[in-house]
């Protein structure tokens, strides 16, 4: 006699297989979608392309460099690429650092003809450390007790920041800033890009910014991650990054000053305040570069902050920015945080599923990279699932612990004056 009970069980865990792939499918297609997007948009801005304007020169130049350096200077990588912009250069460091330190910064800079500016940080506790959040933060918007010059050699009265009281002492004079790594350098003059900016008539803007060396597999795997994750910020501007980004004075004064000066996901926490804001913030595919982890440890220590400034944006404040583009709400806050326990389920449920997100992924990188399509591109699903099965929880907990140490859980701000009522580009933004 038949068994219709077996029957039922197979069909049963055949619609569930099916569901299951069905998700997994839906979460491709919308990395398909976002991906397609950009690269129609960059194809479009390159065929629409308008002819550049005539700027003055001198009002190209009217901008300072912001490069955070603290603890050591081997971190400070780039000094022969920042020497020909001189006075341009502020080093933002603290008065805290060492007689070696000290001594050796103070060398670069008289040789370079750099500026050098220390920030009054308290390092009694780990809420007090340093980070390059803070060191912008009063660098742009401090207010000092006493203060005779804008930029000193040292420092020795205490730097106040008032929460309230912005508007005193503004150390940056130039009408423009860029903040740039100690680490990473452009491939064409910091005076193009500040044309391209000043052409655009942007407030704010990201750029293109891609590992810098692919001799190692973890190097090369992250080359492929930053090509993906830059083609994002053509219809994601407001993604921008610590690597570097370029600004208005004013417009940065006034966004720092909102700021929560939160460690990880800080760089991302600037583009999302200016969108808020309603600045028109753009984004400049002007390639730089910038070092990426050369070792698998060191790659994976550094993922880990990183998810836990993720877990930061995407969670902690769902409420603040991201809903607004309902795709990029559901994929980064639902898909890959909230839905972190029902993958585990999934993989441990049913693990054939694994094959087919690899075979998937193999499908969409080969549509997306073919023409640079390399052997080691087949890791890349592997590299993709271990940064979402086990690098996004322990993220998780890494948040906990670094706004516990911190005393600050970086909660963004979200009221506060429009200067705009809609951004430029909204066009884009889904």
């Amino acid at each position: 006699m038949f068994d219709f009970t077996s029957l039922s069980g197979i069909f049963t865990n055949i619609s569930g297989l099916m569901y299951h792939v069905a998700l997994i499918a839906l979460i491709a297609l919308i990395d398909f979608v976002t991906i397609t997007r950009a690269r129609f948009v960059k194809y479009n801005r390159r065929v629409h392309a308008q002819k550049k304007q005539q700027i003055d020169v001198s009002t190209a130049q009217d901008y300072s460099i912001l490069i955070p350096i603290f603890g050591n200077l081997k971190y400070l990588k780039n000094v022969n690429f920042l020497a020909p912009y001189g006075d341009r250069v502020i080093l933002c460091t603290t008065t805290k650092e060492t007689g070696k330190f000290n001594n050796e910064i103070e060398a670069i800079s008289k040789k370079h003809g750099f500026r050098i500016y220390r920030s009054e940080v308290k390092l009694a506790s780990a809420s007090h450390k340093p980070n390059p959040w803070k060191l912008f933060n009063q660098t742009l918007v401090p207010n000092v007790k006493k203060c005779s010059d804008a930029i000193e050699k040292s420092m020795n009265q205490e730097i106040l920041r008032d929460e309230i009281m912005r508007d005193s002492f503004i150390v940056v004079k130039s009408k423009y800033c860029i903040f740039l790594d100690g680490d990473t350098v452009s491939e064409r003059s910091l005076d193009c890009l500040m044309q391209t900016f000043i052409n655009r008539d942007l407030d704010i803007s990201s750029v293109r910014v891609l590992a810098s060396k692919t001799d190692t597999l973890i190097e090369k795997l992250q080359a492929i991650e930053y090509e993906l994750a830059m083609d994002v910020r053509e219809i994601y501007p407001w993604l921008t990054s610590g690597a570097c980004m370029i600004a208005k004075t004013e417009v940065i004064q006034d966004i720092m000053s909102s700021h929560s000066l939160f460690f990880q996901g800080g760089d991302i926490e600037i583009g999302k305040l200016a969108d808020m804001k309603g600045y028109h913030v753009g984004h400049i595919p002007n390639v730089l570069y910038t070092d990426v982890p050369e070792t698998f440890k060191a790659w994976f220590r550094q993922r880990v902050a990183w998810a836990g400034g993720g877990f930061r944006h995407a969670v902690i404040n769902f409420h603040v920015h991201s809903w607004r583009y309902p795709m990029f709400f559901f994929y980064m806050t639902i898909l890959v945080y909230m839905m972190t326990p029902l993958r585990w389920y999934e993989f441990i449920t049913h693990p054939i599923i694994l094959l087919f997100v690899v075979c998937l992924y193999w499908l969409l990188i080969f549509i997306f990279q073919w023409k640079t399509f390399k052997p080691f591109f087949f890791l890349f699903p592997f590299y993709a699932l271990l940064q979402v099965m086990v690098i996004i929880p322990l993220g998780i907990a890494k948040y906990f612990f670094m706004a516990y140490s911190a005393r600050n859980a970086g909660m963004i701000k979200n009221k506060f004056d429009v200067i705009k009522l809609q951004p430029v580009y909204e066009k884009y933004s889904i």
